[in-house]
C-alpha cells in the first residue's frame, strides 16, 4: 500500500509539471471570441464555448492578471496590484461548468463602474481552466497504476475603456533575418496613448516603378499598455522569393472591431 501511494504522489507532482500550459491544440474547448472590448456604453457581453471533443469535459473560469513583454509574449503579471486591473470592474457567469460532447455555453459578462473611476483602459485575462478529473486506479497485469486527465488552460483578454481613450501606432527599425529556419521581417510597434493597440499587418513588395505587390498578411497582433514599444516577427511564407523587389513597405491597420482606426506603415530596403 506505501508502494503504491509513493506513486500516486510522483505521478500527481509529473502531472502537475508537464501538463499545465497554456493554449495547447490538444485541448477540445473551443472559444471562438478572442477578446472582448467593452466601451461606450456597451456594459454587456457574452463568449461562446464549445467542446468539441467526444466525452464530457469540467471546466473553471477565473481572471488573471498578465503583462506583455518587450518581445511581444504574454506572461503572468508579478505586480501584487494593478489599479489598471478590469477584474474588478467585470463580473461573469458562470464560473464552472460541464459540457457534454460536442455542448456549447455562453459566459455572460457585465460591467460595474464606480462614479469615481479614472479615464484610461483596463484589462485583465479571464482564464478557461479545463478540471481535471479525480484519479482512477486500475490493475495492469497485477500492477497498480492511476489514470489522470490533464490540465490545460486558455485565455483571453477582457478589456474595459472608460471615458476618453487614444492610442497611436508608429513602425520603426525594419529588417529582413533569418530566424528558425525561415526568413522573417523584424520590426518595432510603437504606442503612445492611454489604450491598446490590435490590428493587422499587410507586407507589399515594391517594384521598380513603384508598383505595389501584395504579398502576405499576418492578423491579430495586439500592443498591450502599459508598454511603449514591442518587437514584431513577421514570418515570410516559404514559397515567397524577397529578392526581386527594391524594397517592402510594411502596414499596420488595426480593427474597428475593437474601437480602433490607427493606421502605420514603413518602408524596408533590400
Amino acid at each position: 500500500m506505501s508502494g503504491t501511494l509513493t506513486v500516486f504522489k510522483f505521478a500527481i507532482l509529473a502531472v502537475s509539471l508537464l501538463t499545465s500550459f497554456e493554449a495547447s491544440a490538444t485541448s477540445n474547448l473551443m472559444i471562438t471570441t478572442p477578446r472582448v472590448v467593452l466601451e461606450g456604453r456597451s456594459r454587456t457581453d457574452s463568449i461562446n464555448l464549445k467542446n468539441r471533443g467526444d466525452s464530457t469535459g469540467r471546466y473553471q473560469i477565473f481572471f488573471r492578471e498578465k503583462q506583455m513583454t518587450s518581445s511581444g509574449n504574454i506572461v503572468d503579471s508579478k505586480a501584487r496590484a494593478n489599479q489598471w486591473s478590469a477584474a474588478r470592474l467585470v463580473r461573469f457567469s458562470p464560473s464552472r461548468l460541464k459540457l457534454g460532447a460536442q455542448q456549447s455555453q455562453r459566459i455572460r459578462l457585465a460591467v460595474r463602474k464606480p462614479a469615481d473611476l479614472a479615464e484610461g483602459e483596463y484589462r485583465s485575462h479571464l482564464v478557461f481552466r479545463s478540471r481535471a478529473l479525480a484519479p482512477e486506479q486500475n490493475q495492469n497485469n497485477g500492477r497498480a497504476g492511476v489514470n489522470f486527465s490533464p490540465t490545460f488552460e486558455f485565455s483571453i483578454p477582457i478589456i474595459v475603456r472608460h471615458g476618453r481613450t487614444w492610442a497611436e501606432a508608429r513602425l520603426s527599425d525594419g529588417s529582413v533575418v533569418y530566424q528558425a529556419h525561415q526568413q522573417q521581417i523584424r520590426l518595432t510597434l510603437q504606442r503612445q496613448g492611454n489604450r491598446s493597440l490590435y490590428g493587422d499587418f499587410h507586407v507589399f513588395g515594391l517594384e521598380d516603378d513603384q508598383t505595389a505587390i501584395s504579398l502576405f498578411k499576418l492578423k491579430g497582433i495586439a500592443h498591450y499598455t502599459p508598454l511603449p514599444e514591442r518587437e514584431v516577427l513577421l514570418a515570410v511564407p516559404k514559397h515567397l522569393s524577397l529578392h526581386s523587389f527594391q524594397r517592402l513597405r510594411v502596414v499596420f491597420e488595426e480593427q474597428p472591431k475593437y474601437g480602433g482606426n490607427q493606421r502605420a506603415e514603413l518602408d524596408i530596403e533590400l
